[in-house]
């Protein structure tokens, strides 16, 4: 009928007419298909469309001897491009109502001509045959369809006025066909998918052409039924076959298909008196009229709308398909990125564009208006609300929107439906929409519960979920409970609800059961546990018939489950819960109690910073009276230093502040025996000295571990060297003792300065008299290193080296040399105790292995020390007659031939008469194979001990006229020889990496990086050199330059610095804060001459022309 205003499918036939066909008739309608008059073969396929609406009829066809001849000669026309329009139509109705039968299914599905017909949809208005006539055509058109209810004999056109009146308000007879031909196409394509579960097209090439043809055509939006029937066919391909075929351009389609279909809401909008946004955009009239004008800026680009045809779908049918298609294709994350234009679905709503914020929202309001009209009951409508809320962004502007009121005004009436399939559904999306809820706190609490009508909202609310979950034992719908509880119960509008509502009890009951629930144990302890944090109500738990059988649960749960989030879940439970005095008291009494600290023990070491509650928790038992003796029961102490151990080893360096807190309470309840007898206790200290939350602990067990090397040796050396500096230091209240000293009497001023020992346990401050002014650190530690410096100077004569000058051994010639010697040497004594004080480093005090072990009393020396000391009498005297060297060659001899007795002759060649007895008449006593070990250790002894024994006390009283004696016992039991040189000299490498990561800048990039393209141009001594011109010290310190020492209090550090210097020529060094100040240099010539001058005029006459140490 022309003017029709529904298009969906051809006018029913009337009653007569679905009676079954004769064979006789269908003989004669399969030989009109194949007449080569055009007339007859329109009508034949026009009857045989209408024939076949009725299935019984369909399968009558299907059935008949010429059943499939004819069904394959419809597809022949389906696919020839000279068929007009409007039997093309009638033939797509024909296969599409065959293929309703299983009869017909198994004719056309193995045919080759299904195929293109699927995959090429008709795009254009008029086929090959309309375009050469097309008013003949379109008359052709309009007669039948107005003949189509009167008889099967065309009638004569409309009359002219009649005709005029239809054109002027409908649109063309061939703008009809067109839609006709499309509707049979899609409804053709629909059923062969339907009755073949999506095999009809075998192949995933087959598949996307299709997928592809129905969005191309529905792109166009040439008429809303023809859209409405692609979603439906959209919907059922992927529900049949999956979306696996949907590229970024489909997803483009596909989004503004659904929100074409989610549009209808500017009809729709009124019914709930809610008006669609100022940037949602004003969709075209799907049926009449000419095409509106399109939305603000929210709107999205579409593809020019050819003119629309006449007629409309049943309302809210658009609408309806589009969210159940969206239920489908909605977990595909780039389809949600065409759809809401947002690439990373982690992004927070807050770091979008102004623009892609008012876009969601534009849909948003969309998709709520659209449940509020056709999806409210719809429970495939509420999961595609829940597929979109999985982006995060989606969700947050959702949970704020203006319109969420009247969305959970419509879920909280829906809940009540006995419906099992809506109300998982609603669960579903309530789950997702409070996902990250927490992160909004501030605007969620007074929006999401105000919103659902709070107390007697929730308290509908929390019925309803009592009974869904009593009634539902599924896993997925119960995690889901569980899961929404979990977000919902950290804000405490909800829980004091909950609180109050007549099945509260029940309502705990639920969660209990779910920590044992496979699939939401976790969920269910984090729900448990936000339900404490909100209001506190600790009570309705620990008061609670079930509270044992809880605890039990999670005993239970923690010895079967590996260590994973649903265990730190069920720990974060029970911290909430039992870190109480209550809750400890019910521990105690628990008969389960050991399997649940077993449990918290193992998960110790796999606790992180955001789930450390097993830490807090163990500690809370560990300092309780009351659950105390559980926690040290059997080889728990054990098993918890384990944890820690592997924590602080391998864990989150954040941790290490927890983790210590909880063994200190372990060694405050069973002391430090705990520790020190564990079989890991060596690696356990090792790692404890290395972190900075570790000292206190180690400092409590020194005193016991001091007398095992196995465990000092583990302590690292940054460790002791501030231990080494807090045991020198007096604990008594004072300041330190500030000297004057002149620079050309440097010496003999520090040494006066220095006589008095009194007070200097408190440290020392030096000024420099003359035109410098201040007292700091960066004057001391230039004072020490110059007075050292003079000392050590081998032409000062206390010192001797015997290996190039790498390491110095006190001379026994000093008392010739100086006849202060001693009292030089006791000031060497108190330079060294200074600087250990002080965390400083004296560079030139490389003493000898050997005169390191007689100040610390580290056993008695050996032949082997004796290498350290004059490396040339070791080689050609002691290895010569230890190994027997002189028994080879041609010239052998023996020791008789040596005639060596037990006596020491220093220079044999000078002063032959020079002699020492190494023993009482050592003179008469003739060296033999039998005692010549003996008589090289006693010779060693005498070379590296004996003749220096008086400067070697010198040292040591120096040392302990500030250093408290026992004092220095407990570290000559703690340091070992070689720490002690790397804590008096500091490291002899520089590592340019190290000085570069721990130093701080001032100036602009630019210039930063010059400086250290010069610095690592250096050679090692300058780069040395630099470093003592602005700091004091020409070696870093043990632990790097991480520990450059500072100003202030002992033990401060401070960064080396690059800072910007506008008013000099030359580079100026502030050595109290370590910090260089640069002039403007373009270059990295010039950056290095100025460096090198000023560094090379560091000990000239203070400093050179603005080179100086403020």
């Amino acid at each position: 009928q022309v003017g029709s205003a529904v298009l969906s499918r051809p006018p029913p036939m009337p009653a007569h007419r679905h009676l079954p066909p004769t064979p006789e008739k269908l003989e004669a309608l399969s030989l009109a298909l194949k007449s080569s008059d055009v007339g007859q073969v329109a009508v034949a396929a026009d009857l045989l469309a209408r024939l076949t609406e009725n299935p019984d009829n369909a399968r009558l066809l299907c059935t008949h001897c010429r059943g499939e001849a004819l069904l394959k000669t419809c597809l022949d026309l389906a696919v020839q491009p000279t068929v007009p329009s409007d039997t093309r139509a009638d033939v797509l109705m024909v296969l599409k109502n065959s293929l309703g039968v299983s009869e017909g299914q198994s004719i056309i599905c193995k045919d080759s001509l299904l195929r293109p017909i699927l995959e090429a949809p008709p795009h254009d208005l008029r086929s090959k045959a309309d375009d050469d006539q097309p008013k003949a055509s379109c008359q052709e058109d309009a007669g039948k369809a107005q003949g189509a209810g009167e008889g099967e004999n065309p009638v004569s056109p409309e009359s002219p006025q009649a005709t005029a009146k239809a054109e002027a308000t409908l649109p063309s007879p061939c703008e009809e066909v067109a839609a006709l031909v499309r509707h049979a196409w899609l409804g053709l394509a629909l059923t062969a998918v339907v009755s073949t579960q999506g095999c009809v097209l075998e192949g995933p090439q087959d598949l996307s052409c299709l997928q592809d043809a129905v969005l191309d055509l529905c792109d166009h939006r040439q008429d809303q039924q023809a859209c409405v029937d692609g979603l439906l066919l959209l919907q059922h391909l992927y529900e049949r076959r999956g979306p696996c075929f949907l590229g970024p351009q489909e997803a483009q389609k596909l989004a503004r298909l659904l929100r074409w279909g989610l549009g209808e809401m500017d009809t729709a909008s009124a019914a709930v008196g809610t008006a669609p946004p100022a940037s949602l955009p004003t969709l075209e009239p799907r049926f009449g009229g000419g095409s509106a004008p399109k939305g603000g800026a929210g709107s999205c680009p579409e593809p020019p709308t050819p003119p629309s045809v006449t007629g409309k779908a049943p309302q809210g049918e658009a609408v309806s398909q589009a969210l159940r298609l969206l239920a489908v294709v909605g977990p595909m994350p780039c389809f949600r990125a065409a759809l809401f234009r947002v690439e990373d679905e982690e992004l927070e709503s807050e770091q979008l564009q102004a623009s892609a914020v008012q876009h969601i929202n534009v849909t948003i309001t969309c998709l709520f208006n659209a449940m509020q009209t056709t999806g409210a009951m719809d429970a495939i409508a509420w999961r595609a609300m829940s597929t979109v809320a999985e982006v995060k962004s989606v969700r947050r502007l959702m949970r704020v929107h203006p319109q969420v009121k009247s969305l959970f005004r419509c879920l909280l009436s829906s809940l009540g439906a006995a419906d099992r399939a809506l109300t998982e559904q609603l669960v579903s999306f309530l789950k997702q929409i409070f996902t990250g809820a927490t992160d909004q706190f501030l605007s969620t609490e007074p929006i999401m519960f105000d919103n659902m009508g709070r107390s007697d909202g929730l308290k509908r609310l929390l019925s309803a979920l009592l009974q869904s979950w009593r009634d539902n034992a599924d896993t997925v719908h119960r995690g889901n409970i569980v899961a929404f509880l979990a977000d919902a119960m950290f804000f405490s509008s909800f829980t004091d609800a909950w609180q109050v509502h007549a099945q509260a009890r029940d309502l705990i009951s639920i969660l209990f059961d779910a920590l044992l629930w496979k699939g939401v144990e976790g969920t269910a302890g984090l729900a448990l546990g936000n339900f404490v944090s909100a209001n506190g109500h600790i009570d309705l738990i620990l008061d609670h018939e079930r509270a044992t059988h809880s605890i039990s649960n999670v005993g239970w749960f923690l010895k079967r489950t590996p260590p994973g989030w649903d265990t730190k879940m069920q720990i974060y439970y029970l911290w909430r819960v039992l870190r109480s005095r209550k809750g400890c008291k019910l521990l105690s009494r628990h008969p389960h109690a050991d399997l649940v600290i077993a449990g918290l023990l193992t998960g110790v070491r796999h606790a992180t910073m955001e789930d450390n509650e097993v830490l807090s928790l163990l500690e809370c038992f560990l300092n309780d009276d009351d659950t105390r003796p559980i926690a040290l029961r059997g080889s728990n102490p054990a098993h918890l230093l384990d944890g820690v151990c592997e924590l602080l080893t391998n864990g989150e360096p954040d941790l290490c502040e927890s983790s210590c807190l909880l063994l200190q309470a372990l060694l405050e309840a069973t002391g430090p025996g705990a520790l020190l007898t564990w079989s890991g206790a060596s690696k356990f200290i090792g790692v404890l000295s290395r972190r900075r939350h570790g000292k206190e602990i180690i400092d409590a067990v020194v005193p016991m571990l001091q007398w095992e090397t196995s465990l000092t040796s583990s302590l690292s050396l940054e460790y002791k060297r501030m231990w080494v500096s807090d045991q020198i230091r007096s604990n008594t209240p004072g300041e330190a003792v500030e000297i004057s000293v002149n620079r050309g009497e440097l010496l003999r001023g520090v040494m006066e300065s220095l006589r008095d020992p009194k007070g200097l346990q408190h440290g020392v401050k030096v000024k420099f008299m003359g035109d410098e002014t201040g007292a700091g650190d960066g004057h001391r530690r230039e004072c020490f290193r110059l007075v050292i410096l003079a000392l050590c100077n081998l032409e000062f004569g206390l010192f001797k080296s015997m290996d190039g000058g790498r390491s110095l051994h006190p001379s026994s010639t000093a008392s010739d040399a100086q006849p202060e010697y001693l009292t030089y040497f006791e000031l060497v004594g108190k330079l060294i105790a200074l600087a250990l004080m002080h965390r400083e480093t004296l560079p030139a005090a490389r003493f000898t292995l050997a005169l390191r072990k007689m100040l610390l009393n580290a056993g008695p020396l050996t032949v082997d020390d004796m290498a350290s000391v004059d490396p040339e009498f070791y080689k050609h005297k002691v290895q010569y007659l230890l190994e027997s060297k002189y028994a080879e060659g041609e010239a052998a001899m023996t020791l008789a031939d040596l005639d060596l007795t037990f006596e020491d002759v220093p220079q044999p060649d000078i002063f032959p008469d020079a002699r020492h007895e190494l023993h009482p008449g050592g003179s008469q006593a003739h060296v033999t194979e039998e005692n010549k070990q003996h008589y090289v250790e006693l010779l060693c002894d005498t070379r590296m001990r004996g003749s220096v024994s008086l400067q070697v006390k010198a040292m040591t009283a120096g040392i302990l006229s500030i250093v408290p004696e026992d004092v220095w016992y407990q570290i000559q039991r703690v340091i070992t020889p070689v720490e002690l040189d790397s804590l008096i000299c500091g490291l002899q490498e520089v590592d340019l990496q190290d000085w570069r990561s721990n130093s701080s800048s001032d100036v602009d990039q630019d210039t930063w990086e010059l400086f250290w393209r010069v610095v690592g141009g250096l050679s090692m001594q300058q780069q040395k050199d630099l470093l003592e011109f602005t700091t004091g010290s020409p070696a870093p310190p043990v632990g790097g330059f991480a520990q450059l020492p500072g100003y202030g209090t002992i033990g401060m550090v401070q960064r080396f610095t690059i800072a910007r210097n506008l008013n000099s020529a030359l580079p100026v060094a502030s050595t109290c804060f370590n910090t260089i100040y640069l002039p403007k240099y373009s270059s990295e010539a010039e950056m290095s001459a100025g460096l090198l001058e000023a560094v090379a005029h560091r000990n000239v006459g203070g400093f050179y022309e603005g080179a100086v140490a403020q």
